[in-house]
């Protein structure tokens, strides 16, 4: 009987730590997703499907923030202490925005609500109740942006007064007086007749003639309307403004016509439009179930608006958006045709009041639990830090223990993570440096010498145009930047190690720029497989240095000549594929087949000087990405070094546009183990001090001994450029020079050269 008792007292402690006493909650934290402004619903059935029993939770004790701060939210029904069916929680939510070169990453702004935490700010209710004896308003100013993202553009310059790189057309109008004409719609609501309308079009030249001003000329209209004819001058942003009586407008999809003509003395013009604005007045009428205004004048109003579904509309003064208050009381009519709804508000200038229709009340774009990460504190700390997608991770793993067989403390960290517990969940690079500065002043010491970003990435972030820019895997998003002073925004992951912002890295940076599984174990393979230790094998002795003809940007041969007697290592020696000036097509060929048996014979180094883009080495195209499958070199994969022009732009979505420096990456079966090669442009004098400047670093010693060649590449990528910035400021090439590899991979010593004595005739050795 004793026994019995026993086992039954131990049931019910079991049963009592199972489930939470009275008055206690589970700890969770959610981490909500929102990619449109509005009223936002979540409910029990959120929960359960993010892996929470509503039943284990106290909504009374439920809090929210985003990007940091505060949000009130309402929750019904908590009173009673418990998240039942028929309860939720309401905010109200916004897409991201921010700078330019923060919104362009995502839309997506995260709501983090937690519970068994003190209780967060809670929307108050605040009386609305007309009176019926104010005459109400009849219309309010709004403004409407009409905006499509389809085309891509970088301005290749520095100097315009935006960012922005999404375009919505493009007009090239050829031949003299000839014209382009494009029609832009978009949905205006419910304007207000009898009043004067401003529009605004915003568009880029991009073709300059400097001899000739102005060089652009653009007509305007509007619903067929001719409203304005400009001339305009340079590679530049201008903005039109044109003004137009409301009677132009209809109550939804209105359009706007933009021709580009080609002024006296231009043949061809090249331009961008980028969107069109509309200040107008609208009448207080839902559309689609919202209405967004503002107070134009201070003191008590009373509002009538009409055009809803139902008599159920949501009345929010959403002035401050972390902080909103829910007006009740209102009246409402109407049937059939539509639904009343009026309200009273004492309220000033600016205030804004957000309606919403109830009936389909707006839903989170993700919801998902938030475990701890563990990585603000890790037991041991790191000094490589993998960071890479789920999907990904077996590789990043097996790397992670190809560190830590050399000595090395190694932690991989989920791209998602990184997000949401060093950046409130917003998808931007940023996020990893901000990991890296606290690892630097929180983790167990010394801090992360070396950063290996695994997984590839490119700028079309929200999958514009998807018929232009094929959808690929974006696991590890570039580092964006206004950098290159030519093609303006390119890929600079060294900022990712940039902690101070001081313009030279503190990290060593590298990518693997793969965008499968597959393709990262492939490369981690050949990592793992390099040999590390002595270059003794004969094809570890050669080093390939290829070179343009040389023109007016350089004698490309002569300075790869310059560079194999003043740096290259006594073991080595030198394959020469230069192309000759005035090549032929025969030459041209020839050329790149040197190259091809050269690698595939097996080389230690490649080096190439010249003209290039992301897709080939040369104008001529010596080297392109058509035959990097023709290599056979497994086994014998070189270093690649590329002083040329975008050979490492590895941020195009087409794979036709994919770089070299990646795709020999990834190439099963050969290709390159590593490659340090420019994301941007560059001019030849710059790259060629970069250049001397890393060979040295990689394979000189000083006479004492002191400075010994530094072996791990991206330890040496690294110095190089902290010494390049130590002598010529914040330089172009400091962010743009990548490195497509592991940091912290090392380059075999040179063979040790023996001295055996000499044997006197008669003496016994």
């Amino acid at each position: 009987m004793r026994l019995s008792i026993c086992c039954f007292l131990i049931v019910l402690a079991a049963l009592a730590l199972a489930r939470p006493a009275a008055g206690q909650t589970t700890e969770i934290r959610l981490r909500i997703g929102v990619v449109a402004d509005g009223i936002v619903r979540l409910t029990p059935a959120d929960l359960t499907t993010a892996g929470i029993d509503p039943a284990t939770v106290d909504p009374r004790r439920f809090a929210m923030t985003s990007l940091g701060q505060p949000v009130a939210i309402r929750v019904t029904g908590e009173a009673d202490g418990r998240f039942d069916p028929g309860d939720y929680v309401e905010f109200f939510g916004q897409r991201f925005r921010g700078p330019e070169m923060e919104q362009k990453y995502t839309d997506e702004r995260v709501y983090w609500l937690e519970a068994a935490a003190a209780p967060g700010p809670r929307i108050p209710d605040v009386d609305a109740t007309p009176a019926g004896d104010l005459d109400p308003p009849a219309n309010f100013p709004a403004t409407v942006r009409a905006e499509q993202s389809l085309l891509w553009y970088t301005l290749h310059s520095l100097n315009l007064d935006t960012q922005d790189t999404w375009y919505w057309a493009r007009l090239t109008p050829i031949g003299a007086g000839a014209g382009v004409t494009r029609t832009f719609p978009f949905t205006v609501p419910h304007p207000a007749n009898g009043y004067t309308v401003t529009l605004r079009v915003e568009e880029v030249g991009r073709a300059s003639q400097n001899t000739i001003n102005p060089d652009h000329r653009t007509a305007i209209g509007l619903n067929g309307t001719f409203l304005l004819d400009e001339t305009w001058d340079g590679h530049t942003r201008y903005v039109f403004t044109a003004t137009a009586q409301s009677s132009l407008l209809v109550s939804g999809v209105n359009t706007v016509t933009v021709a580009a003509l080609n002024p006296a003395g231009i043949n061809a013009d090249d331009v961008y439009v980028n969107f069109w604005e509309l200040d107008y007045r609208r009448l207080f009428r839902a559309w689609e179930g919202q209405l967004d205004f503002r107070v134009e004048i201070s003191g008590a109003h009373e509002y009538s608006t009409a055009g809803w579904p139902s008599v159920q509309v949501a009345i929010w003064d959403v002035t401050d958006l972390a902080s909103p208050r829910r007006l009740i009381g209102a009246a409402s009519g109407g049937g059939g045709g539509g639904y009343t709804v009026r309200f009273r508000a004492d309220a000033g200038v600016g205030t804004r009041f957000w309606l919403q229709a109830q009936e389909a009340p707006g839903r989170p774009a993700t919801v998902r639990l938030r475990p701890s990460t563990g990585l603000r504190q890790p037991v041991e700390g790191a000094d490589a830090v993998l960071v890479t997608a789920d999907y990904l991770r077996p590789a990043a793993e097996r790397l992670a223990e190809w560190h830590r067989s050399r000595g090395r403390r190694a932690l991989v960290a989920d791209i998602q993570d990184v997000f949401d517990e060093f950046n409130a969940g917003v998808y931007h690079p940023r996020a990893i440096t901000a990991m890296l500065l606290w690892a630097r002043d929180h983790w167990p010491g010394p801090a992360p010498a070396y950063l290996t970003l695994v997984g590839d990435g490119h700028w079309n972030f929200k999958g514009f145009n998807p018929a232009l820019y094929p959808p690929q895997p974006n696991p590890i998003p570039p580092f964006l930047a206004w950098v290159d002073p030519w093609q303006g925004e390119v890929p600079a992951d060294p900022l990712y190690g940039d902690l101070d912002g001081d313009g030279a890295p503190d990290v060593a940076v590298g990518r693997l720029a793969v965008n499968t599984l597959s393709e990262a174990q492939t490369v981690v393979g050949k990592i793992v497989a390099y040999d590390e230790g002595v270059r003794m094998e004969p094809w570890q002795r050669r080093a390939l240095f290829v070179a343009d003809n040389a023109d007016s940007a350089g004698d490309f041969p002569a300075l790869s000549d310059q560079a194999i007697r003043a740096y290259l290592p006594g073991d080595l020696t030198a394959v020469r594929a230069y192309l000759p000036a005035g090549a032929t097509s025969a030459q041209i060929v020839a050329t790149r087949n040197a190259i091809s048996e050269a690698i595939n014979s097996g080389v230690w180094l490649v080096q190439y000087a010249g003209h290039g883009a992301p897709e080939r080495w040369t104008n001529e195209g010596v080297w392109r990405l058509a035959d990097i499958a023709s290599l056979r070199n497994a086994g014998r994969t070189p270093v690649v070094m590329t002083f040329n022009c975008l050979d490492g732009y590895f941020a195009h979505p087409d794979p036709a546009r994919f770089s070299v420096a990646e795709t020999m990456q990834r190439l099963p079966g050969g290709g390159s183990v590593a490659a340090i090669s420019p994301s941007g442009l560059g001019v030849t004098y710059d790259q060629m001090q970069f250049r001397t400047l890393l060979m040295d670093t990689l394979f000189s010693q000083s006479p004492d001994g002191l400075r010994q060649p530094t072996r791990e590449l991206g330890r040496a990528l690294l110095l190089t450029a902290q010494r390049f910035h130590a002598q010529y400021g914040s330089h172009y090439l400091i962010p743009t020079m990548m490195l497509f590899g592991d940091p912290a991979m090392r380059l075999p010593r040179n063979m040790p050269t023996y001295r055996l004595p000499l044997l006197m005739k008669g003496s016994q050795p």
